[in-house]
């Protein structure tokens, strides 16, 4: 699989766009999009170097003012030639550019090609590995590739890695928000009485659109570590019987670690303001299970670490977040195959940008 360094280049095409962005005697207007982690460090950096702001385009929130800056609805800006900084980088890239072209916005740069221009900014979520990682492993990269089962696997593992890589926006253009597929994607079949665990299961709308494609599913065991998460979870599942809620997390051994209540992005930190229990999948199952799927923040790795034993006996279908780390995308098959070499293994993005890969195990 050819690897190819495009970041000059995508940076020469905005090259006019940020000269002028950083122009203190340029008048164009200038304006975030997205109010957001990003944007917040966006805020620091270009107060630091002295870059001012005439507003916060946001189309989902209320709030009119965000750290003394004031908010606008796109609709609301008139000048056409203001610089648009956005910010949309997790989800939905495509979309907010499309939005900002179709309201005759021309002047726009992405948080993403920003990072290109000075490698200081590159405070991405998931993302802190990426070049180096597949600098460093191209022949694990082209094992995988050559690994992958279909051909939109392999299509997928070129386009993702060119987007981590290169910060190359354009390469997922081809790719349709569509999370309501992500785990249940048209090769995963099902079978009668399937028994389903569910790592991660946050607010339990995956285990509901589970329930949803298989009625007759014999058992769920359902596992989140936060708390008020979890409790979310079981008045969100009550109607639904055969659901084991475990309240811990999922990792390789036993033990306790400080955990970061972060919404969907809750993880184990050392700056957690919590503990959470961990539990190995193998010590807590006694049974054949059918389906394991996983989107635990970055623990994937050592999560399959303590289902050794399920993954070897009874061979369960898995769906298994890689977007977190890097080298997940390579580590985790060969930790997989290692313990079940008769998998067939597919890949899988949901989303315009950065979140939501998944490599499947059937």
């Amino acid at each position: 699989m050819d690897i190819i360094d495009k970041r000059a280049c995508i940076l020469r095409t905005k090259k006019e766009i940020i000269e002028k962005l950083f122009d203190k005697k340029n008048s164009s207007p200038k304006y975030i999009l997205g109010i957001n982690t990003y944007c917040d460090t966006l805020l620091l950096y270009f107060s630091e170097n002295q870059i001012e702001f005439s507003g916060i385009i946001d189309d989902y929130t209320a709030i009119t003012v965000y750290k003394s800056i004031p908010v606008f609805k796109m609709r609301e800006i008139m000048n056409k030639n203001s610089i648009i900084v956005s910010c949309v980088v997790d989800c939905r890239i495509q979309t907010a550019l499309n939005n900002l072209k179709s309201n005759g916005f021309v002047m726009i740069v992405n948080y993403l090609e920003l990072c290109l221009n000075d490698p200081a900014l590159n405070q991405i979520h998931f993302c802190k590995n990426n070049i180096n990682d597949i600098k460093e492993n191209k022949n694990k990269y082209d094992w995988l590739f050559d690994l992958l089962e279909d051909d939109l696997s392999k299509k997928t593992l070129r386009d993702i890695t060119d987007f981590r890589y290169n910060f190359n926006i354009d390469a997922l253009k081809d790719i349709l928000f569509d999370p309501d597929r992500q785990y249940f994607d048209s090769f995963v079949a099902f079978k009668e009485s399937e028994v389903f665990v569910d790592c991660g299961g946050f607010n339990g709308n995956t285990t509901k659109m589970f329930i949803l494609k298989n009625p007759n599913y014999k058992k769920i065991y359902y596992i989140e570590p936060a708390s008020d998460y979890f409790h979310e979870s079981i008045e969100n599942l009550k109607d639904f019987d055969n659901i084991v809620f475990i309240n811990k997390a999922t990792y390789s051994k036993n033990t306790i670690l400080k955990f970061k209540i972060s919404g969907s992005d809750s993880s184990f930190s050392n700056a957690g303001e919590v503990t959470v229990e961990t539990i190995r999948l193998d010590d807590v199952i006694n049974e054949q299970v059918t389906y394991i799927k996983m989107d635990v923040e970055g623990a994937e790795y050592a999560s399959l670490i303590g289902a050794e034993r399920l993954i070897r006996q009874y061979k369960p279908k898995l769906a298994i977040c890689v977007y977190h780390n890097q080298e997940d995308f390579w580590m985790i098959p060969e930790l997989v195959l290692k313990y079940n070499k008769n998998y067939k293994v597919y890949l899988r993005h949901y989303t315009e940008g950065l979140l939501e890969t998944v490599i499947y195990f059937l």
